[in-house]
């Protein structure tokens, strides 16, 4: 099989196409940015160009290191929606109650415009879901 960085991203690809519950390799990658960048293009990604990447104890990048910052990329963003479906949450409870803006935001410990889209959309689709909402915002 392939001997350099490309051979870690073949044996990616096939171990993701077989279906494998885990893909481990640790082999050192020696152009982490071209690879990264191949791996963009070849999986039509521009996340990947994103990663914020932290070398493994022996002070390489590995394949290993690569998917612990794109699950590091997904936990922060599934936090980041999680507080925000809850804040949509709060702020369709306080509306429906017939709180203004105003006392929202100051109920919520937030600025009146973070608290105002959330609202117009509440008010403006009062039957949707918070997940609704957040899919109208973004």
């Amino acid at each position: 099989m392939f001997q350099s960085d490309f051979g870690i991203i073949a044996d990616y690809f096939v171990k993701r196409r077989k279906g494998y519950k885990t893909i481990e390799n640790h082999k050192p990658i020696k152009h982490a940015d071209e690879m990264l960048k191949f791996i963009r293009i070849f999986a039509e990604d521009e996340r990947f160009l994103k990663l914020n990447l932290e070398k493994d104890k022996k002070g390489a990048i590995t394949m290993c290191t690569i998917l612990d910052a794109v699950e590091g990329r997904g936990i922060e963003k599934g936090i980041t929606q999680g507080e925000t479906l809850k804040l949509i949450m709060l702020v369709q409870k306080k509306a429906r109650k017939g709180d203004s803006i105003a006392k929202i935001a100051d109920d919520l410990v937030e600025d009146e415009i973070v608290i105002s889209p959330i609202y117009k959309m509440v008010k403006e689709y009062p039957e949707d879901t918070e997940r609704d909402i957040y899919q109208r915002l973004n």
